[in-house]
Order: structure tokens, then sequence, then C-alpha cells
């Protein structure tokens, strides 16, 4: 079967061979080419999923301090959110960014897992 990544080695052949010269980067670039099928995929999709968890759990951690101690002058206001009363400390805030982040993270896991689970029915049938 044809794939794409022939017609881009035989390029840089042809060009090479026809010119009467062979210049190094065309060379090169033709020697590290490679086809799409001839590459092993080495890194899994639950690590990248995982590298992607930990990324957004840091963000989010990250701005709920940024946010407490900017407004850590006005801290004595409390905030309540669904059924929590806190002061809007730096460590609070970054806490608040940490559980809303792993909530969310975790309502959208359990939507792709029911999700996969209906595919995988449907496929099946």
């Amino acid at each position: 079967m044809w794939h794409p990544s022939q017609m881009w080695n035989g390029c840089h052949a042809v060009a090479a061979s026809s010119s009467g010269h062979t210049d190094g980067y065309s060379l090169l670039r033709a020697k590290n080419s490679t086809r799409m099928d001839d590459t092993d995929s080495t890194t899994s999709g639950r690590r990248v999923v995982g590298w992607v968890f930990v990324t957004a759990l840091t963000i989010g951690v990250g701005f709920g301090y940024f946010v407490g101690a900017v407004i850590s002058n006005d801290a004595a206001v409390s905030i309540g959110i669904l059924f929590v009363t806190f002061r809007p400390t730096p460590l609070n805030m970054a806490t608040y960014g940490g559980v809303s982040v792993l909530i969310l993270s975790g309502v959208f896991y359990g939507v792709m897992r029911l999700t996969a689970r209906y595919d995988d029915e449907a496929k099946s049938t």
C-alpha cells in the first residue's frame, strides 16, 4: 500500500540525484524521516492522562494560592461556597483550587468511563 512518506523520501532522492550533487541537508532529512507505521508508541495513554491530571492539579492549586495572596487583605470577610464557609487565605484558596480540580476531573473521568462502556457495548453488537 502506498504511503505519503514514500513520496517524501523519493523526492529527496530524486532531487539529490538530478542536481548532480548532494547537499547534506537533503540527505540528513531523508535519512531521519520515518514512516508513521514504523514508529513505536512507548507512552501509554494512562501515563499521559496522569500527567495531564497532575499538571491541572498543580495549576489549580497555584491559581488558588495566587488568588488567596491577592485578596488576603480582605481575609476578614468569609466566603461561602455551597455548605462550606472559609476565609480566603492563600492556603484555603489553594485547597479550594485543588479540591475543585479533583472534583471536576473525577466527573470528567466518570463521564469518559461511562461513554466508553456504551461504545464498547455498541461495538460488540
